[in-house]
């Protein structure tokens, strides 16, 4: 793994952006992010490491879409896909209609990413009432696990103004 540019070090930004391709001023693909971060696409060796992707309001990650994603931009990975786990009622439907939003998203690019790391899809339902539409549900269920993801990505977000001032406090 090589070491990541320091801010403001033009040299090996530079190096990276010419080494990605052309097509990343106009699409962002894996290969894009591996270059322009340098990502290894080696397999990762550390099985106990594990990624969690969070996924909230009854947006759902579809294997076949993953599948899709993987075959087009990391042929060497199709085949791979995640595991689930679920709180407050969540699920992970798989119908083709239901699938898309930002949990899709987020594991497509974490798989395609995480050259054989170990991802858990965490699909938190609607069943909460922490006013967080069940992130605090979801950091309190990892914290009880004995081996929780050594990383949890969360691309979601929720208003400020919606947040109760005694939760916010």
């Amino acid at each position: 793994l090589k070491k990541a540019a320091a801010p403001g070090n033009s040299t090996s930004e530079n190096r990276s952006r010419q080494t990605a391709p052309s097509s990343c001023a106009t699409e962002v693909t894996p290969s894009c992010l591996q270059d322009l971060y340098q990502i290894p696409t080696t397999p990762a060796t550390q099985s106990s490491n594990v990624l969690g992707v969070s996924g909230f309001v009854n947006l759902f990650a579809n294997n076949g879409d993953l599948q899709t994603f993987l075959r087009r931009f990391r042929p060497d990975l199709a085949g791979t896909t995640f595991s689930l786990e679920t709180l407050d009622g969540g699920e992970n439907n798989q119908d083709p209609s239901d699938a898309g939003g930002e949990a899709n998203l987020d594991i497509q690019y974490t798989v395609g990413l995480a050259s054989k790391v170990p991802v858990a899809f965490i699909s938190v339902g609607e069943n909460n009432t922490d006013g967080l539409d069940g992130a605090l549900d979801e950091a309190n269920f990892l914290l009880s696990q004995s081996s929780p993801p050594t990383v949890l990505t969360t691309s979601f977000d929720v208003n400020e103004t919606d947040i109760p001032l005694d939760l916010a406090t």
